[in-house]
């Protein structure tokens, strides 16, 4: 059943329920906030049908009987943000931890968790939750000096870290996974690396984030 035929029948069952139509601005694992349209009046907690939550930005029918409110429109898959994303060779400067650029999407990114343009170094998570995340990086050959990978919070807070002393002649390459890590709906992660090779030295990135579930 698709969302005009829940609408309608959810109408038909319930003479009394009063219709508005708003634009969603937050969503989490138990309700989303909506703004109604032409005003600035927000409404917060609203429930969405079954396993499917709308997406921040979309626009949605708001349907309560003075006592229920929930939302349908828009819809995307609940529960199961995820995304990989992969970045081109980024010269990284000798002893400078550095969050690395990505610029392409590996499938489908339905809850908008990365964009290229203004924050490529960013997966921002849409919901509250538990989350984890994978990256790996290949370093171009050199066999001086330590390399490291790193899973960053905030731009400050370490999630994971996976360093090695000695460096191959050859392509280092790095992989680091977080364990559960507890995040709430906007907060970005990072994939940084570091190198004391004694100049500049390229590195090629992948990175991906899985959402496990609510936090409570």
């Amino acid at each position: 059943m698709d969302a005009i035929e829940r609408l309608a029948g959810q109408v038909a069952a319930h003479p009394g329920l009063r219709v508005r139509q708003g634009e969603v601005t937050a969503v989490s694992s138990y309700g989303v906030t909506v703004t109604i349209a032409g005003s600035s009046e927000a409404v917060s907690g609203v429930k969405y049908l079954g396993s499917y939550a709308p997406r921040v930005g979309a626009h949605v029918w708001l349907l309560t009987d003075g006592s229920d409110v929930f939302a349908i429109g828009h819809l995307a898959p609940r529960g199961v943000p995820a995304l990989r994303v992969t970045g081109a060779a980024t010269s990284v400067a000798n002893a400078t931890e550095t969050a690395l650029a990505m610029n392409a999407e590996v499938g489908t990114d339905p809850w908008g968790m990365w964009e290229g343009v203004t924050n490529p170094t960013r997966i921002t998570v849409p919901l509250d939750g538990w989350y984890t995340f994978t990256g790996w990086v290949s370093f171009a050959a050199n066999a001086t000096g330590i390399r490291g990978v790193k899973v960053r919070q905030g731009g400050s807070t370490s999630l994971a870290v996976h360093r090695v002393s000695t460096a191959s002649a050859g392509t280092t390459e790095l992989t680091v996974v977080s364990g559960p890590v507890s995040l709430s709906a906007t907060n970005y992660v990072e994939l940084t690396v570091e190198q004391t090779s004694g100049g500049a030295l390229d590195a090629t990135p992948a990175f991906g984030v899985h959402y496990i579930g609510p936090a409570e």
